[in-house]
């Protein structure tokens, strides 16, 4: 595996692979009665290519678990990534693209670049439980797609796969980078704090893979390309070039109907703005956002608080659902009156 191959060199770079992808590794299960479900070791990189482009480490000054993944140098890739995340960039509270650690090279492989990011989770994973959850998250990714807009960036896949959390604050004892339903040590299992529990949860745009970056306004936003997991995008077209811009808000559009929207009918009329067929009669990023902050401001606290009913489910299971919101209800008003 090329990872193993290259442990050593990452290691010269200070980044330590776990004992799995050590050279000389050996199943820390074998010759004992332990199932391996219960060793740290028995959990691999998930990824359909025979060779994962990502895999997990530890940051050898002090212990941080990354991911580190492997782009080909030509790529535009890092260039947007890391212009987007300068010291200064970062401090702004609408920047939503995930941090790049650090960038390296290897001698044996010049043809291709290292970039660390810290190690995030699926925006899904766990479950949203709360509406204030998910209309966060909705805020949250607008923010991001006008903060690339406003760089001049289109991001061109920012679907389900492309957007992580930032988790920490969901998770006090942590969680494996690959084992998610394990804590740190790849053993106990996990009992994560909701979102509406912890103390703040960031969402992140990753992969510039696809991106393009326009540098002078003045020129049309014009790509071709007909990549990206979301393949309901009408403007997509390998010949025919069309607005880069439009696709990222269809793009986040359809990932809200797909996610939110027959669980909370609130957002239908943004989200129906946001899926036109046409480009042209899509709101820009920052239209949907203002068309956003005023759905939000019109909602009760307590319609934040209520539970995220999920799409299909019974009559019945609806019904206990809402007893269950109702009494979590009471009990947030009842403190808030007693000051307890």
């Amino acid at each position: 595996m090329w990872w193993r191959d290259h442990a050593k060199v990452l290691e010269g770079h200070g980044y330590i692979l776990r004992s799995r992808y050590q050279p000389g590794w050996q199943p820390s299960w074998v010759g004992t009665d332990i199932q391996p479900a219960f060793c740290e070791d028995s959990f691999r990189q998930l990824h359909r290519e025979s060779q994962p482009k990502v895999i997990d480490a530890k940051r050898a000054c002090d212990g941080m678990s990354v991911m580190i993944k492997k782009c080909i140098v030509t790529s535009t890739e890092i260039t947007i990534a890391r212009s987007l995340t300068t010291p200064e960039l970062l401090r702004d509270p609408m920047n939503h693209c995930i941090p790049i650690l650090d960038t390296f090279q290897v001698e044996s492989e010049l043809d291709l670049q290292f970039i660390v990011m810290p190690v995030l989770r699926f925006f899904f994973d766990p479950p949203f439980f709360a509406v204030g959850e998910a209309l966060d998250f909705i805020k949250q990714t607008l923010e991001g797609i006008v903060f690339l807009h406003g760089q001049g960036v289109a991001h061109r896949d920012c679907s389900r796969a492309n957007i992580l959390m930032d988790a920490t604050a969901m998770y006090p004892r942590g969680f494996h980078p690959i084992g998610r339903e394990a804590e740190s040590d790849g053993v106990r299992v996990a009992n994560p704090l909701r979102r509406m529990d912890a103390s703040y949860v960031k969402y992140y745009f990753v992969d510039f893979g696809i991106s393009t970056h326009f540098p002078d306004p003045k020129n049309p936003f014009r790509v071709v390309g007909g990549d990206g997991q979301d393949q309901e995008v009408p403007d997509l077209s390998a010949a025919q070039p069309y607005d880069a811009y439009p696709v990222d808000v269809f793009i986040l559009g359809n990932l809200y109907k797909k996610t939110f929207v027959l669980a909370y009918n609130n957002l239908r009329p943004l989200v129906e703005a946001m899926t036109q067929k046409e480009p042209c009669a899509r709101p820009n990023a920052v239209d949907a956002l203002a068309q956003f902050n005023a759905i939000y401001q019109e909602l009760k606290p307590y319609t934040r608080r209520w539970r995220l009913e999920e799409a299909g489910e019974s009559a019945i299971s609806r019904h206990i659902g809402n007893i269950g919101s109702a009494a979590r209800e009471i009990i947030h008003q009842s403190k808030h009156f007693f000051g307890s």
